[in-house]
């Protein structure tokens, strides 16, 4: 290994000394990445020395402390070379790494030994930046990889130990920010293409409520035709004291943006206005049905689908959209609903075929592609729960055989379902059924693997107990061509 570094610096320093006997060697600053470190990965022992304590960055900073990520060992480093490291760090579990500055120290009495560190404000801008705006903490994912170095005439040579790519952990730490001076408001606003830039006109995000601070999270559905994508669709938020004021105001978080003006991302890290620097305006260029959502606190946002059918176009509607089945969604990912398969039929966006998505059969079991010209078939006619993942491009189907009540205000209590019989379409379940007093729900297949409850006229999956209607005998209606799903009872 040593004679290697002699040679290797022998051969630098001659083509220098030959340059200048010639002409003027050019020696640019920079770094060149070698082929292959002088170290390998059996020379070195890398470990962590993070703690299961919290990293409380304020504190370290307090007392001018460093943050210790890991220790080296090597004999076999020759003095001409130094080493070099890279540290990253993720949401835990989330593999999204980003680097933090970090430092190689030679151990004062140990010269086999090296820390690796990072300091506290290195630490905290990449966190803000990347991680999230939250004053609690988080824990994190961390790994590093190591690197040689040496430097001859000002040009630096760089190789990584194990090749670019071979990293040291994940190991993990929980870190406590510097508390941030964000202020939260309790309402937010959409400003941009879709209000003429107009504050007074700026468009209300929604907030599941409570304190802003405990709940950050604000969204708003906004559906992007293809030419507002085309000719870029800009976008800004606004607070709701820029709203009452009417106009830009010239105050810290007083509007909210990507950092860079005509970002086209979908997804990313809110800035604010700070000291007097607007933030960006983000610019969307892909049509689609979204839901925006903010996290003040996180400072991120996330244009997602928002797209709330699909259509079910197929044999059993004469692949007419107008009497095809609805899939709907809690969340703009998932899909559900109650299907009428006959041999076919594929999912729509619209009703019609001039939609975002229009998803049939891949080859691939289970998996949807988008503008596939396979239909989705089945093996037996009838009636199916289907599940699809917009997200995933995936689908699921559960022939259903029977549907029927169950609790203790029916006549099987909680231990039978009371069936109801489908018609010809098995769109309608009717029966007649002596309730007591008590509960109930609906439940498919005498299993509880697909049940519904919730309220008697706005039914759902997997929704709370139904109280009864009353004690008698009833005739019962269960309703599957309506979204939501409902169920009358008439008393006899």
């Amino acid at each position: 290994m040593k004679k290697i570094a002699i040679y290797g610096l022998m051969a630098l320093m001659s083509a220098s000394f030959v340059a200048c006997d010639n002409y003027e060697e050019p020696n640019p600053d920079g770094q060149i990445n070698a082929q292959e470190s002088i170290l390998k990965t059996d020379d070195v022992a890398v470990a962590s020395v993070l703690t299961t304590d919290t990293y409380d960055l304020a504190a370290f900073n307090a007392e001018a402390k460093i943050v210790e990520i890991a220790t080296v060992t090597t004999s076999a480093l020759p003095d001409t070379y130094s080493l070099v490291s890279h540290v990253e760090i993720s949401r835990q579990g989330e593999n999204k790494w980003v680097e933090v500055a970090s430092e190689v120290t030679r151990d004062e009495a140990d010269p086999t030994l090296y820390h690796v560190t990072v300091t506290p404000d290195a630490l905290q801008g990449v966190y803000f930046d990347n991680i999230s705006k939250a004053p609690s903490e988080k824990t994190l994912d961390v790994r590093l990889s190591l690197a040689t170095k040496i430097t001859v005439n000002t040009m630096a040579q760089e190789a990584f130990v194990g090749g670019p790519g071979y990293y040291y952990g994940p190991y993990t730490m929980t870190v406590k920010p510097i508390p941030s001076d964000i202020v939260v408001e309790d309402a937010y606003y959409l400003i941009g293409t879709a209000c003429d830039w107009n504050v007074a006109d700026a468009i209300a995000f929604s907030h599941s409520g409570g304190n802003p601070y405990d709940n950050p999270v604000f969204t708003l559905s906004y559906t992007i035709t293809q030419e507002m994508a085309d000719a870029g669709w800009w976008w800004k938020i606004i607070p709701a004291s820029t709203k009452a004021a009417g106009n830009w105001l010239d105050a810290d978080y007083s509007q909210w943006g990507p950092a860079e003006n005509g970002d086209e991302n979908l997804e990313g890290m809110l800035s604010a206005k700070k000291n007097g620097v607007d933030p960006g305006a983000g610019c969307i260029k892909k049509p689609g049905q979204y839901l925006l959502t903010i996290n003040v606190l996180e400072g991120t946002y996330a244009f997602t689908e928002a797209i709330p059918y699909f259509w079910t176009p197929g044999g059993s509607n004469g692949w007419n959209h107008a009497k095809a089945q609805l899939l709907y969604t809690d969340n703009y990912s998932d899909y559900m609903g109650f299907v009428n398969i006959q041999d076919e039929f594929k999912f729509t966006s619209v009703a019609g075929w001039d939609g975002l998505y229009n998803l049939g059969a891949s080859a691939e079991a289970g998996k949807l592609v988008n503008g596939s010209n396979d239909n989705i078939k089945v093996s037996e006619n009838g009636l199916y729960w289907v599940t699809m993942s917009l997200p995933n491009l995936t689908y699921a189907l559960a022939p259903i055989k029977t549907l029927g009540l169950i609790g203790d205000a029916t006549p099987g209590g909680w231990d039978a379902s009371t069936a109801l019989t489908p018609s010809a379409d098995f769109l309608t379940w009717t029966g007649t059924v002596t309730m007591k007093g008590g509960e109930y729900k609906i439940r498919a297949n005498d299993a509880w693997d697909i049940d519904f409850g919730g309220e008697a006229m706005n039914l759902s999956y997997k929704g709370a107990n139904i109280a009864t209607p009353g004690e008698g005998t009833y005739n019962v209606t269960l309703k599957l061509n309506t979204i939501p799903y409902q169920i009358t009872f008439t008393k006899k």
